[in-house]
């Protein structure tokens, strides 16, 4: 399961204890899935999360896809998933606002991703 937020920080220790036995109380798929699968939708302390059951094949992927990355696009991928605005990487990297969005994009495809939030979270389970 993953675990796409709209905090960029990651859950404290009672949080992630909560989402644990939230977790281990969401019996297993009936059958192998094969396309990310919306399990339930929470509210704590007013942030939503939403928890999602995702192929292993997907997860592997990813970690095939974040080793395949140019140097930039790891640069820009772990300055979002921190929560930085394109013109604040821009300026981080010395690059313009469009060419960050630009990596963004390509970050979004090559990891079958919708959002920063998304991307933090995959970030977080395997750094770069």
């Amino acid at each position: 399961m993953t675990l796409d937020h709209y905090a960029v920080t990651p859950p404290d220790d009672a949080l992630r204890a909560g989402l644990h036995g939230l977790l281990s109380s969401i019996p297993p798929a009936p059958q192998p899935i094969t396309a990310p699968e919306m399990v339930t939708r929470v509210v704590i302390e007013g942030v939503a999360y939403i928890l999602y059951r995702e192929p292993l094949a997907v997860e592997a992927e990813r970690e095939a896809m974040l080793a395949g990355l140019s140097r930039r696009e790891k640069q820009v991928a772990a300055l979002a998933s921190r929560g930085l605005s394109a013109k604040a990487i821009a300026q981080e990297l010395k690059i313009k606002p469009y060419t960050v969005d630009t990596y963004i994009r390509r970050l979004y495809t090559k990891l079958n991703i919708h959002s920063r939030a998304a991307l933090a979270h995959v970030l977080a389970r395997r750094p770069i």
